[in-house]
């Protein structure tokens, strides 16, 4: 199943959030496969949150920044639904790392650094973060497709 959270940047400096996509818990896999360009006049981020609760998100994956006009640049990356942590002697271990709300329904707020990405998979809901620099004066198309991989877990 591949679903398009394709969309325009803001045209003016603000933080916008964009598609949802839903019904991705029951995938092994989630791959994220994103052609992002630069907005004219001004830098811009783009960020996928995952909900974790009513009306609560948090960032899950942060696109390194693209320079105003920015030529495209493509971007792939799958996260299985397996343990990120690394094995010693044959025991998984991981960091527990406080979760930061980032922003709720009608308000995003990202903040996860630049070309950053949260192993684990993302669960049941993400959806796409636009933020526009100053000096923005015109979006420009950005395409992102998720797909989900292997059974149903």
């Amino acid at each position: 199943m591949s679903i398009d959270l394709s969309g325009t940047s803001p045209a003016a400096a603000s933080t916008v959030a964009g598609a949802e996509a839903s019904g991705l818990a029951k995938f092994s896999a989630i791959r994220v496969d994103a052609v992002l360009q630069g907005a004219t006049a001004g830098a811009l981020d783009v960020y996928i949150q995952r909900k974790i609760g009513p009306n609560l998100w948090v960032d899950w994956a942060h696109f390194p920044q693209l320079a105003a006009a920015a030529a495209a640049v493509a971007y792939s990356f799958t996260v299985a639904a397996t343990n990120a942590g690394t094995a010693v002697d044959n025991t998984p271990t991981a960091t527990i790392a406080a979760i930061t709300t980032r922003g709720s329904d009608a308000t995003p707020s990202p903040g996860l650094a630049a070309a950053t990405l949260d192993l684990n998979h993302p669960g049941d809901h993400v959806r796409v973060v636009f933020v526009a620099g100053a000096s923005t004066s015109a979006g420009a198309a950005q395409a992102v497709t998720i797909t989900g991989i292997g059974p149903s877990r």
